[in-house]
């Protein structure tokens, strides 16, 4: 899926504040009482719980899990699935290049995986004889794609990080109830679950968090709050891209 660099119009909601301040030390109210700690990866969370547990809960992945949706639909999941990894893969070359050299080479290391599971998934799809390549991607993918090559081109690394963040911990947590239910999984299904390495995945979701945590750290309180403002707008992207795929949504 080649999609050009796109400024596309982000959702508009009230700013949450992230400060840098200590447990206790005035924190602001849209953060709670700060009892998750310090580390700013979990006041994102924290300050996110109502989207989180709308991806964590997604019914894509629940009838997944319990073998609820047709051949057809898993198909398409697979192809947009596919078309949105080619605009990540784009957003982590990105990212590697104006990463500062100590988060350069495991962006780069990510970034050769992730180009790896592509061509995995890419292969499992000519096997099931469905041919990619052919196929465009559906509004909500564009879309998702194209707020990623927006970011990671106009925007803050800062903020491409908590992008990069969001899609990651989201897609980690969203999957586990397929992953729990792996024994009992269609051959189709199961298939594709064996595409991906759920150990690797939440070992990249912990290296995430302490480059989010230390870029945080050394940045401003106006730059932390577009941080936490680009980890809501990702949210957003990735339960509509569910949701398209659920609904056999198009243009």
């Amino acid at each position: 899926a080649s999609i050009g660099l796109v400024r596309i119009p982000l959702p508009i909601s009230t700013p949450v504040r992230y400060t840098g301040r200590r447990r206790g030390e005035g924190m602001d109210s849209n953060l709670g009482n700060g009892s998750m700690g310090d580390a700013f990866h979990e006041k994102l969370i924290e300050a996110e719980r109502e989207l989180l547990a709308r991806a964590d809960g997604h019914d894509l992945f629940r009838r997944a899990a319990a073998n609820d949706l047709e051949e057809s639909l898993l198909e398409s999941w697979l192809v947009q699935e596919y078309l949105w990894l080619r605009d990540y893969e784009h957003f982590l070359a990105e990212m590697a290049a104006r990463a500062p050299h100590g988060i350069r080479r495991p962006l780069l290391d990510a970034l050769l995986t992730l180009h790896g599971d592509a061509e995995l998934t890419e292969e499992f799809a000519v096997g099931k004889g469905i041919s990619q390549h052919t196929q465009r991607p559906t509004f909500a993918t564009h879309a998702y794609g194209s707020f990623l090559r927006a970011t990671v081109g106009s925007r803050s690394f800062q903020e491409a990080l908590a992008v990069c963040y969001a899609a990651n911990y989201s897609w980690l947590h969203a999957w586990g109830h397929v992953l729990a239910a792996e024994d009992r999984l269609t051959p189709w299904l199961s298939e594709f679950v064996k595409l991906w390495n759920k150990d690797r995945h939440r070992e990249w979701v912990g290296a995430l968090e302490k480059f989010i945590d230390e870029a945080a750290e050394e940045t401003t309180d106006a730059r932390r709050e577009e941080m936490g403002n680009a980890f809501r707008i990702t949210l957003h992207y990735a339960i509509r891209f569910w949701d398209s795929v659920l609904e056999g949504a198009d243009w």
